[in-house]
């Protein structure tokens, strides 16, 4: 799954990915579909067509044939037939259009927040965004290297669901700390793979990470990636397990807009600031890959 979702622009079959997790073509999709409830030729489609349309609407200068070529389709026309087939319009009008009363009531309802007033200022490079409750949160944007993640995943839903991470975490220290990667200073941050305005609640990944040396070994359970290096808006939170989503809103759709930047490719991810505490009210970075909006 890691290596169709940073190899989307390829092509893929099955026969590659099948000696990349070290099984036989046939053995391999029943082991994906039994993992993933797609086959493996669903999941590719799927994903592609979300990062597309996530792309269309956050990046609103890129051509349409670009985004469709960034996103593996061979040829503008069968992106837009297929574009069409899942969301019902084509990419164009996707690109402009709001949600509307056709779209789904758990799209509609993930977008719940959005139209939400959020007062942003700017001094200097620093930006502050007040929130509808009158707190502010500084967002800045800074250089973040590139890095070694070993990580547990989880699909399925999770909005809210301190169970979900708790079990997440502990699964990951459990192997980390007996290697020492678990200490007072190490990165442990979140990744959310899918845009939950876009993925059905029970496909929706998200990974529970901590930053590992390079060419550490993984096995089972644990996983590796590398997030790229680049420049990210990092807002910085103090959060209950409830207000997440209230103050990622905030950035994607208050801070956003007016920062004269637009989301990057890579990961967005919540950094924890103090791996080792317990507290009812978690210190986070929220970090979102940024570029400057193309004129």
């Amino acid at each position: 799954m890691d290596f169709i979702e940073s190899h989307l622009d390829q092509r893929l079959t099955l026969k590659q990915l099948a000696d990349i997790a070290q099984f036989s073509p046939y053995h391999f999709h029943r082991i994906f579909l039994g993992v993933t409830s797609e086959t493996l030729n669903t999941f590719i489609k799927r994903v592609r067509l979300e990062r597309a349309a996530a792309l269309l609407r956050q990046q609103n200068r890129r051509p349409i044939t670009e985004v469709a070529f960034a996103c593996g389709f061979v040829t503008p026309s069968a992106f837009a037939r297929s574009f069409k087939e899942e969301y019902g319009v084509t990419p164009t009008v996707w690109r402009f259009q709001r949600y509307t009363s056709q779209d789904s009531e758990k799209r509609k309802s993930s977008l719940r927040h959005l139209n939400a007033d959020y007062e942003v200022t700017k001094t200097g490079e620093k930006w502050l965004v007040v929130q509808p409750n009158d707190t502010a949160s500084a967002v800045q944007l800074q250089k973040e290297p590139s890095c070694e993640l070993a990580y547990v995943r989880y699909i399925g839903p999770f909005e809210g669901a301190e169970n979900v991470f708790a079990d997440l975490f502990s699964r990951l220290y459990g192997w980390a700390e007996p290697l020492g990667y678990f200490h007072e200073k190490a990165q442990v941050t979140v990744i959310s793979h899918d845009n939950p305005t876009l993925t059905e609640e029970s496909k929706l990944r998200v990974s529970a990470c901590i930053e590992v040396p390079e060419a550490t070994k993984t096995d089972g359970e644990v996983g590796r990636m590398q997030r790229s290096e680049g420049l990210y808006a990092v807002g910085l939170f103090t959060l209950a397990a409830h207000e997440y989503s209230d103050a990622w809103h905030s950035m994607w759709s208050g801070w956003l807009p007016e920062s004269g930047y637009e989301p990057d490719d890579g990961y967005a991810f919540e950094r924890y600031i103090k791996p080792l505490e317990k507290a009812e009210r978690t210190e986070v970075e929220l970090c979102i890959p940024v570029r400057p909006c193309k004129m």
